[in-house]
C-alpha cells in the first residue's frame, strides 16, 4: 500500500482487500492514461487544458475522502470499492478531447485494461456513475437522476445516485493550484484561451468542504495586477473577478444538485474569501501587502426562483458591496486603481465619441491646447 493512499483506499485495504486489489490493478493499469491526458487534449482540441491527470485524481480522491469521513452515513466495501474505480475512470476520455468525454469512458478503458480482467458487472456499475459527473443526456443535465437509487448489483446492496454525487461534488471541488501550468504562467507561455483557467486555479489555494454547517469554503489569494485588465476566455475575455464569481455560483449550484442525493446531510452554502495583494509602491523588492479583503457567501434562503442563479442576488455581501452597489468588476479596478479606473472610463468615452482610442500625440498635444474656461476674452 502507498503512503499516499487516501482514507477511503486505507479502508478499504483493511476491510476488503481482495476488492483492493481488484481496484488497484486498475489504478495501475490506468496510469499510463492519467500521465497522457492533458497532452492528448491538446492534441485533439488545441489549448492548454488544465491538469486532469495523476495528482487531479489523487485530489479528487482526497475530497471525496473528506465528505465520506464527515457524512452521517457509511459507505459498504463494495460501495468503496465502485466509488474508487469510478474516480479513477471519470476523466479518462479526455485523451481524446473534452467534448462529450464523460460519454466515451468504455472506449478508452478497453485500451488500459482487456475484457476478461475486470468483473464486466463492477465495470458497467463503476462507468454509469463515472459518466454522471457531468455532460447531459439529451438536453438533460439531471444525469445523476438516471441512476438507481438503490437495490441490489453484482450480489451487493448498493446506492449509485449517491456514489455518483459524491464523484460529482469531489471533482467540482478538486480545483488547486496543481491544476495550474504555474511554470507556463510565470513565463508567459499559456495559450490565451487558456488564460483564464490557469489563472483561476493557481490562485484557489483552499476549498474546504464541512458538512456539519452545510458550507463549502473557497479561499483565493491573487496578485491585483489580475484584476485590472480582461484574461483570455476561449475566444472570448473576461475579467477574473467575473470568472470568480462564474464559478462560484457553478460550485453553489453542483452543491445544491449533489445534496439531493446525500442521505441525511447537504451542502447548501458557499463562502468565498478573495485575499488581493500588491507591491508597496510597485517596488518587486518589497514584500507582497494585502491591498484588498472580499468575503461573501452564496445562499438561496428566498423563495425558490426559476432561471440562471444571479451571484448579486444570491449574495448581499457583493450585492451591495460596502453600501455602494454590486461589486462588479470595473468597481473593483475604481478600488485598486481610483486614477486607472477614471483613465478607462475617459478613453472607452474617446473612443466612443470619436471611434478610436486617443493615441500618444493626442494626449501629449492636449497638455498644450487653450482651455476653455467659459470666461471672454
Amino acid at each position: 500500500m502507498s503512503a499516499n493512499n487516501n482514507q477511503i483506499e486505507r479502508e478499504l485495504e483493511q476491510t476488503a482487500p481482495d476488492l483492493f486489489k481488484k481496484y488497484d490493478f486498475v489504478k495501475e493499469n490506468l496510469k499510463p492514461i492519467h500521465e497522457s491526458v492533458v497532452q492528448g487534449a491538446s492534441v485533439a482540441d488545441g489549448g492548454l487544458l488544465t491538469g486532469h491527470g495523476p495528482a487531479h485524481i489523487a485530489r479528487v480522491g482526497e475530497v471525496a475522502s473528506i465528505l465520506v469521513d464527515q457524512c452521517p452515513v457509511e459507505l459498504s466495501s463494495y460501495e468503496m470499492f465502485i466509488l474508487l474505480v469510478a474516480i479513477q475512470i471519470h476523466d479518462i476520455a479526455n485523451i481524446k478531447g473534452r467534448e462529450k468525454h464523460e460519454k466515451r469512458i468504455p472506449a478508452i478503458w478497453k485500451k488500459a485494461i482487456a475484457e476478461l480482467a475486470f468483473d464486466s458487472f463492477d465495470k458497467s456499475l463503476a462507468e454509469q456513475i463515472a459518466s454522471a459527473h457531468g455532460g447531459k443526456i439529451g438536453n438533460d443535465k439531471n444525469t445523476i437522476g438516471r441512476l438507481e437509487p438503490d437495490g441490489p448489483w453484482n450480489n451487493q446492496h448498493v446506492r449509485p445516485r449517491f456514489l455518483a454525487a459524491l464523484l460529482r461534488v469531489s471533482d467540482e471541488l478538486a480545483e488547486d493550484p496543481d491544476r495550474a501550468a504555474r511554470t507556463l504562467l510565470a513565463l508567459d507561455q499559456v495559450p490565451k484561451e487558456n488564460e483564464i483557467f490557469h489563472i483561476y486555479a493557481g490562485g484557489l489555494h483552499s476549498i474546504a468542504p464541512e458538512i456539519s454547517s452545510s458550507s463549502v469554503r473557497l479561499s483565493f489569494a491573487f496578485n491585483e495586477d489580475l484584476f485590472l485588465k480582461p484574461l483570455g476566455k476561449g475566444d472570448q475575455e473576461e475579467y477574473l473577478l467575473d470568472e470568480i464569481y462564474s464559478r462560484a455560483v457553478k460550485t453553489w449550484l453542483e452543491c445544491i444538485y449533489c445534496s439531493r442525493f446525500f442521505p441525511g446531510f447537504e451542502l447548501k452554502k458557499v463562502h468565498v474569501e478573495i485575499l488581493i495583494f500588491a507591491k508597496p509602491d510597485g517596488d518587486e523588492d518589497q514584500i507582497d501587502q494585502r491591498k484588498e479583503h472580499i468575503r461573501f457567501y452564496l445562499e438561496d434562503d428566498g423563495y425558490p426562483r426559476i432561471g440562471d442563479a444571479q451571484i448579486f442576488n444570491l449574495s448581499k455581501d457583493i450585492g451591495d458591496f460596502r453600501g455602494g452597489g454590486p461589486l462588479t468588476a470595473q468597481r473593483l479596478i475604481d478600488i485598486l486603481k481610483p486614477n486607472e479606473g477614471e483613465k478607462e472610463k475617459k478613453e472607452a468615452s474617446d473612443v466612443k465619441n470619436t471611434g478610436k482610442k486617443p493615441s500618444i500625440l493626442d494626449v501629449v498635444t492636449g497638455f498644450f491646447k487653450p482651455k476653455n474656461t467659459g470666461d471672454a476674452q
